[in-house]
Formats: C-alpha cells, structure tokens, sequence
C-alpha cells in the first residue's frame, strides 16, 4: 500500500546552553576524511498504548525537543557545522521534523519498502551546500493510529555506528527523565591521524544515484545451517555476522564474475583496545576498515571468505597487542596504535586499481538497538538506509536479536543477478 508522508514543521534544535570555548573546535581525522557526505540512519517504530507509555502522543514532539536540546549540551558537535578539515562546534542546531503518514503502521510493517522508508528520514542532499548542512537530523512521523515512527540521521563524517547508538540510548533516555553518567569523549583525532585537505583520499563508499536498496532477512535456523555448511579445520568457531558477511560477498561475486572487486568490512575498535586506551564513551569514527582485493579470475567460496574476515581480525589483534607492549604513556600508545591502522588502511587501499569498486560492509548486529525505548517500550522494528549509496551492505540484528536483516545496496543492474544467487536463496527462505 502506498504511503504519503506530509510535514507539518520543521524547526532547529539549538543546545540548552553554549559549548565553552575551549570546546568549540575539533579536528578531524584521517579516517573522518574517508568517509562520504553520508549519514547513519535508523527509525525507529513504536506502538503509541496506554499500557506501554509514559508520554502522550500529545506532549511526545515536545520532550523530543526539550529532552534534545538538553542532550545537545553534552553531544555538542551535533549541533555543529564542518568546516573545512574541522568541526566548527557553533551551536547553529540540529534539524528537528514532525510529519503525518496517511497509512496505519500494521499495513506499512506488512510490506516496508525503501520507497517509503525514504519519505520518514531527511533527504541530507537537500542541501547543496555541505557547510550548511546539519550534522543531526530528526524526524517524528505519526500514524493514522496511535503509531509512531522516529528517524535518527548522524552524518558519517564525524560519528560511527557505535557513536550514534550510544547518542540515540542517551536520548531516549533523557525524554523518560532518566538520568545517565555516560560523558562522551570526543578524542578520535587523539588516535587518528589529523586530516589533511592536501591530501586527495579516494572515498571508501562513492555516491551514486542509480543504485537500489533491498533487504533481505534471514532466520536463526537458517543462519544455523549455514554456519554448519561453512565450518572449516581453519574457522570452526565463525559468528553469525561473519557466515552472513561471507555469503553475501560470494554472492556479490557471483553476480559480478568478470570483474575484480574491493571489499571491506568495518570493525568497531573499542571493544578491541584496553579500556584504558580508549573508553567506551569515545566519539567519533573509530574504525578498523581493511581492504579484501579479489581479482575477476577467483569465484569466491563462502568458507574461504569466512577464513579471511577472520584473519584481517586476528591481524588488528596482533597490531594491537604490538603496540601495547611498551612502556611508553597512554597518550603515546594510543597515537601509535591509531597510526599504524592508519598505515595498514593506505597501504592496502594504495594496492587498490582506481577503476575497481569497493563494497562496503557494515555490521549494527549486538549493538542495543532494540533497548530505544522512549517512553513506549521497545521498538516494533528497526530500519536502516542510506541516501544514494552505492555497493553497501549493512546488518542489523532481527528482532528476536538472533536473526539478520540484511539491507543492500547495489548498481541496478548487479540486484538481480544478485538476489538470485543460488546461495541467498537458499540462506534466506
């Protein structure tokens, strides 16, 4: 069934008090500078019930915006602007939408399609100007019933997936009047290395406009058989995330078998390094992106994939490990591990044909998700989806946490060949 979405306000979010001046400026890394003008996207759906609430549907914009404004005094660069190879903390505000779908949410939830997902989040190519675009937008669609949808976007240029979950948690939060101790630590240009404008860096996930977005989910039982069909005397103990990883990129392969291809998988460094080194609370892009180079001639086998995403993580472990052994102070190991990624990245990206394109793979499974509640209990369902990418593929955890809901992005004429893969298939029904 077909929805329309009308907005009926648009207003900017301003922080509740001004970022001190010491803070009104943070540089921007290596990595930041990778990244595309893109943003993270999620929304969130909830049933609006008596029994599951403890706001209105009536004061619920309301507490988004106070709750927001309040939030903004800590997440500070949101409200920010980029200039140049900087985020110019001015507190100009974050974008802020409330709109009306004409459909009940159990119809949509039938039948989502990305057509329609695309009118719950802001379109970030509404702006031309990329100094002039907020770094956060937010968007609140009701429903024709007591149905809520709520769209989180965090530009990619400063913020990761870890870093907009943690923000997007805090939020929620702060609107039900609950009081955290979260203080987010914005020192990823600690780790990274500084971006450098002089320095042309070809981006890891290229625009393109004529590309298509499908979601493909997959069940426990079936991730179940697939993880036994691909256990190897090298990886007999392979995640879930890295069997669905695997099959994608073999099927991507399959639909692609003339052409030499670059893949990527990014991995979430803070779990990786001692705490000590990198708290839990750091912001920002702090990411591990290896390069996977696969030439026209290779058919790719899943236990194979499997076997290398593998060990391009057991090679960060051993960087890691490396350079944690000294004596030298925490500030000094953290530069020293953060340029040797950074090395490792550019030289695997240097061994790369400017003509080859890369697939990009990203993971948002094990991360909370589904503990958003902003006052009317956990979401229904998750969406994810990013405006005109191209050769992306994010995961994200079903709602019964143990299932995958894969959302690719493909050229058009690679999504056919694609969903037809022999292996998908078999993975997904």
């Amino acid at each position: 069934m077909a929805m329309k979405v009308e907005v009926m306000s648009k207003e900017v979010i301003k922080p509740a008090s001004a970022t001190p001046d010491h803070l009104r400026t943070i540089p921007l890394t290596l990595f930041d500078q990778f990244m595309p003008q893109t943003y993270i996207n999620s929304i969130f759906f909830y049933s609006i019930t008596s029994d599951n609430s403890t706001v209105t549907q009536a004061t619920f914009p309301h507490k988004l915006k106070i709750s927001l404004s309040e939030i903004l005094t800590r997440f500070f660069p949101l409200a920010g602007r980029i200039e140049g190879t900087r985020i110019d903390c001015n507190d100009e505000g974050a974008l802020f939408t409330e709109a009306r779908a004409d459909i009940l949410l159990s119809d949509f939830l039938r039948t989502p399609d990305v057509v329609s997902l695309k009118q719950l989040i802001v379109n970030p190519f509404d702006y031309l100007d990329h100094g002039s675009w907020p770094l956060l937008h937010v968007k609140v669609t009701f429903f024709t019933t007591e149905a809520v949808a709520v769209a989180a976007s965090v530009s990619h240029k400063i913020f990761d997936t870890a870093s907009f979950i943690k923000f997007v948690r805090i939020w929620a939060a702060t609107v039900k009047g609950c009081v955290d101790k979260v203080n987010p630590q914005f020192i990823a240009s600690a780790f990274y290395p500084p971006a450098d404008l002089s320095v042309e860096v070809p981006p890891l996930m290229p625009l393109r406009k004529k590309s298509i977005t499908k979601r493909f989910v997959f069940r426990s039982s079936n991730i179940h058989k697939l993880k036994t069909r691909v256990a190897s005397e090298h990886v007999m103990n392979h995640t879930r995330v890295e069997a669905i990883t695997a099959l994608l990129y073999s099927a991507i392969k399959g639909s692609r078998s003339n052409e030499s291809f670059t893949m990527t998988q990014s991995i979430n460094l803070r779990p990786r390094l001692p705490s000590t080194l990198l708290p839990p609370d750091a912001m920002g892009n702090l990411l591990y992106s290896p390069l996977l180079n696969e030439d026209s001639e290779s058919e790719i086998k899943i236990t194979e994939m499997v076997s290398k995403l593998r060990k391009t993580k057991e090679e960060l472990n051993e960087i890691i490990m490396e350079e944690t052994r000294g004596t030298e102070s925490t500030a000094s190991k953290l530069r020293m591990i953060g340029e040797r990624i950074a090395m490792e990245m550019l030289s695997s990206l240097s061994e790369s044909r400017a003509e080859t394109n890369v697939y990009v793979m990203t993971s948002f499974c094990r991360m909370p998700f589904y503990e958003v509640d902003f006052g009317w209990g956990t979401p229904l369902w998750i969406a994810s989806y990013v405006y005109e990418m191209s050769r992306l593929c994010i995961l994200m955890d079903a709602k019964d946490g143990e299932g995958i809901e894969a959302w690719v992005t493909l050229p058009e004429e690679d999504m056919s060949a694609f969903e037809q893969h022999q292996d998908l298939v078999a993975a997904e029904n």
